[in-house]
């Protein structure tokens, strides 16, 4: 029996309470069965629910014979070429299922990850950095649903997306090592994105907390393990470059002069160098809200 592809729908990506075709056919295998022999494994290379309808599977060539003479019946309108029963003195032509058959729900095989440059949060300067405790630096990264032959599951969105995109804890962020007493953590933007055609551009805010005691700047890098419950990366994978962090401080500088006049007070940015406190001449984002000055 020859699969004929033409007989293949799969279900549309925006609900799964009922049969609507719509979605990507991926590729059956095998092309071909034969008859009486071996249980053997079958493979899908899309992702949600596969149908077949009648004749999927079928051999033209068993009749050949009596399909040329008219001995049995070749019109596939109402499925007649299947007829195993007489119907007007004759059988169908071609021999395969009756039955439409539904397939799944099929799932990726993995996640793949491509990193995109880390975002600091003072981006500006030839020196980009981020400091202890400051919400935050971004990572941004593509996302992919593959098969086992590493190629795209284009119906991984909408319903048979299952992970959460804007959910920060399903891409199971760590990095690597950090001074003592600070954590990885979500920033204020957290995590967005969205499925389309098996492919997300992702976006998640960081913050890394101030360690317990000044360190020197630290460069750490972000990982992604992303989860779905069932389908995940094979390993933690970088999201981007190593990022610097600075232990920061604001110094405000003595100053005197007449009382009858506005006093200027110098603010400093400064972070640790390991030794001591230096200014950060990188430093032109710090913004300082008034009310702190006060």
């Amino acid at each position: 029996m020859t699969l004929d592809t033409t007989k293949l729908t799969a279900q549309t990506t925006t609900q799964t309470t009922s049969q609507q075709s719509g979605g990507v056919v991926g590729t059956l295998s095998p092309s071909s069965l034969i008859a009486n022999a071996a249980a053997i494994t079958a493979t899908y290379s899309e992702v949600g629910y596969l149908y077949l309808a009648p004749g999927a599977y079928r051999d033209d060539t068993y009749t050949a014979v009596d399909s040329a003479t008219g001995d049995c019946i070749t019109s596939t309108s109402g499925d007649g070429n299947l007829a195993d029963t007489l119907v007007g003195g004759k059988y169908g032509c071609s021999i395969g299922n009756k039955g439409a058959v539904s397939l799944g729900r099929f799932i990726p095989d993995h996640f793949t990850i491509s990193a995109a440059p880390t975002v600091a949060a003072c981006a500006v300067s030839s020196t980009p950095f981020s400091y202890f405790g400051e919400d935050g630096f971004t990572t941004s990264f593509g996302l992919t649903a593959q098969n086992l032959s590493n190629g795209i599951t284009q119906n991984y969105t909408g319903v048979f997306a299952k992970l959460n995109l804007t959910s920060y804890v399903s891409y199971g962020f760590s990095s690597s090592a950090l001074p003592a007493g600070s954590t990885l953590t979500s920033g204020a933007a957290g995590a967005s994105g969205t499925w389309v055609n098996g492919s997300a551009s992702v976006s998640a805010g960081q913050q890394i907390s101030r360690p317990n005691a000044p360190t020197a700047e630290t460069f750490v890098t972000v990982f992604a393990a992303p989860n779905d419950g069932e389908v995940s990366v094979s390993a933690a994978t970088a999201v981007g470059a190593a990022t610097s962090l600075r232990y920061g401080q604001l110094k405000l500088k003595n100053a005197y002069g007449s009382e009858l006049l506005a006093l200027p007070i110098s603010l400093q940015a400064q972070y640790w160098t390991g030794s001591y406190y230096i200014t950060n001449t990188a430093d032109s984002c710090t913004a300082i809200p008034h009310p702190a000055l006060r």
